[in-house]
């Protein structure tokens, strides 16, 4: 025991509730988030997605082994195999940041174990975008290549004759190196080395493409497109266009003396292009790539249904998931929803950055959308106007027997995850262990007696029922504590158990999660009497009866999780001892409160991690032995582990 003056008991006594408070919160809530259903951890997890820029786009799993076309943004896996044809590119984002655009007639294998991203280039090209500090390694002829960008960094890669490989620097700068015992070779913006069997051979060229950039996308309503270059020394070049990186079917080939050229570019498609010197053939520039682009708008579909499970107010109870197709593979993409065909008012805009989004809380109807598609450098184009139904689920004679619930999907079941609402009768019991803060105004010492420990364990148990609004809950607490005598006195009754019992009525607002609680809390506490003739402390039980009056909640969170909490205030009624001593208080202030989270296991059964803490702060006057008055504070914060049966 520790004697203090009771201004700095009160400041010591608030910090420690508070740290309670924050640490079993940040553990209660840190459970919440992280914990998953065991059945997910089955699933393979996502690497990444691809964005289809063409028709012929295809993607080949581990497992299945069978080419499937892409439409739209697509999940990719480990070692997924991904293939672009003809006037096709593809976009991959993969998780850790690194961004990829695939070129026509390619094929790569993307992989990201533990962080590690690497891409085996089979056949054709690519394009990469790295952040500062960011690795990439290619997987070439059985070889990896380690590709380490200094700063935000582009490069292409390419093979095309499957015995070379040609890195070409657009931007920033990189450094090279074919396994760990290799030097490393910097290779700044503009250069291009070619990396074989035989070594690592840098290419130095007379002549740089400036514009368009690899990857880059034109849109042009004439066809006519400006190309620049620059090269050491002036004199003629041909600039040649092509379907096919090895230039064997030339669509452009026209000299020019200068560097800069327009050219009409046949028809949309994807290009590559290259300047060679007129007089010497084999003073040529490396080779890049553009698409040439129609404006086109993303396209939704006219007309389609959707069956919908609704709660009590008819608002969908799962997201409604609305899909579209974008040929150009725009930046992002804006939806407008609303009950009227020419869009005079909304329902709702939603931003997304692939070609499908979630909406929530949307009622039976008709409703009209549309998308905008969104991209730097064009303009924002609108797609057409699609039309969806929303039908509101009927029930089936079996759920239309069962008492009025709402029919929830298991994701947003708020207390089961099965397929009740909400359960009939619970019976929780759980043990824990308990922080104790006491201090009281005791006669002939100066300032205030103060204690504090940790003990257990402590003793929970919980009966109650819900109906479709009124309900009842009986709690029985308790809590073990131990006071020790300061130097120069001894006590009595130093070991004692604050006991606890609630029996409150329940109110369930509407079909919310949300409830109203209020009814009678019963307290058996610890008094201090002190005797300084004897210099003895005797520690007293004292019963104390306050009005409850407070809310919880609970907050789904997934299929088998879920959070609550609660908050009561307290009144202090009566109070008494267990002698024939006299004991009152009056109020200054007292609640209690808890939080935690909830992961069902079974059908029936629960397993919950919960902080729960009482805080009471009054008045007394106490007349026995000896006849004193003062105030009095007592904290207690349990942390517990609980099990529930729920049915």
């Amino acid at each position: 025991m520790e004697w203090i003056p009771r201004w700095r008991g009160r400041k010591l006594e608030i910090l420690m509730a508070l740290i309670c408070c924050v640490g079993f919160a940040a553990t209660g809530y840190s459970l919440l988030f992280s914990t998953k259903d065991a059945n997910e951890n089955t699933e393979p997890m996502s690497i990444g997605a691809v964005r289809p820029m063409g028709s012929d786009i295809r993607v080949m799993t581990e497992t299945d082994q069978v080419w499937k076309p892409v439409a739209r943004d697509t999940s990719v896996f480990e070692n997924d195999k991904v293939y672009t044809g003809q006037n096709s590119q593809a976009k991959v984002e993969l998780k850790n940041n690194g961004k990829l655009t695939v070129e026509p007639n390619s094929l790569i294998v993307i992989s990201d174990t533990t962080g590690k991203q690497t891409v085996e280039l089979t056949s054709g090209g690519l394009l990469a975008e790295t952040k500062a500090n960011e690795i990439l390694f290619i997987k070439f002829k059985n070889k990896e290549i380690k590709i380490s960008a200094g700063d935000k960094s582009t490069f292409r890669v390419s093979s095309h004759d499957k015995a070379t490989l040609k890195l070409l620097v657009l931007t920033g700068e990189v450094q090279v190196a074919r396994n760990t015992s290799s030097p490393v070779a910097t290779i700044r913006a503009k250069e291009e080395l070619e990396i074989s069997n035989n070594g690592s051979v840098p290419v130095f060229s007379s002549i740089i493409l400036n514009s368009p950039m690899p990857g880059e996308k034109k849109w042009s309503r004439t066809q006519n497109l400006e190309f620049k270059w620059s090269r050491s020394k002036p004199g003629p070049v041909f600039i040649e266009l092509s379907g096919q990186p090895d230039f064997k079917n030339k669509v452009v080939s026209e000299k020019i003396d200068g560097e800069i050229g327009i050219l009409k570019v046949p028809q949309k498609g994807i290009y590559f292009w290259r300047v060679v010197d007129a007089k010497d053939s084999s003073q040529q520039s490396p080779t890049s790539s553009f698409s040439l682009l129609e404006l086109t708008p993303p396209v939704v579909p006219l007309v389609s249904s959707v069956e919908i499970e609704t709660n009590a107010s008819h608002e969908s109870l799962r997201d409604v998931k609305f899909t579209w197709n974008d040929m150009m593979a725009s930046d992002s993409y804006e939806l407008e929803l609303s009950r009227d065909r020419n869009f005079h008012s909304l329902e709702l805009t939603k931003a997304s950055d692939s070609t499908s989004v979630l909406v929530s809380n949307l009622k039976p109807g008709d409703y009209f959308w549309r998308v905008r598609s969104v991209e730097q450098g064009r303009e924002s184009l609108n797609s057409n106007t699609g039309r969806i139904h929303l039908i509101e689920k009927t029930k089936t004679l079996a759920e239309r027997a069962l008492p009025e619930r709402s029919v929830a999907s298991e994701e947003t079941s708020p207390r089961t995850s099965f397929s009740r609402q909400d359960p009939e009768f619970w019976l929780w019991g759980g043990v824990g262990e308990n922080y104790q803060y006491y201090e009281q105004n005791v006669p002939s010492l100066s300032g205030a007696a103060k204690f504090q420990n940790v003990q257990g364990p402590t003793l929970y148990l919980s009966v109650g029922t819900q109906g479709k609004k009124i309900g009842a809950e009986f709690t029985h607490k308790e809590t073990p504590g131990e006071m020790k005598a300061p130097a120069g006195a001894s006590i009595t009754n130093g070991s004692f158990i604050w006991k606890t019992l609630t029996a409150e009525g329940l109110y369930k607002i509407d079909d919310s999660n949300f409830r109203i609680r209020a009814g009678m809390q019963y307290h058996m506490m610890p008094f201090m009497v002190y005797n300084a003739t004897t210099s003895a402390l005797d520690i007293k039980s004292n019963s104390l009866m306050l009005a409850t009056i407070g809310f919880d909640k609970i907050v789904p969170i997934s299929k088998k999780l879920r959070g609550e909490w609660l908050m009561r205030y307290q009144y202090p009624i009566s109070s008494g001892t267990n002698s024939n001593d006299s004991f009152t208080v009056s109020p200054i202030f007292a609640f209690d409160g808890s939080l935690g989270t909830v992961y069902s296991f079974g059908e029936n059964f629960r397993l919950g991690l919960f902080w729960y803490g009482q805080y009471h702060y009054y008045k007394f006057s106490y007349s026995g032995s000896t006849s004193f008055s003062g105030e009095q504070t007592l904290l207690y914060s349990n942390a517990e582990l609980r099990l529930g049966f729920e049915f």
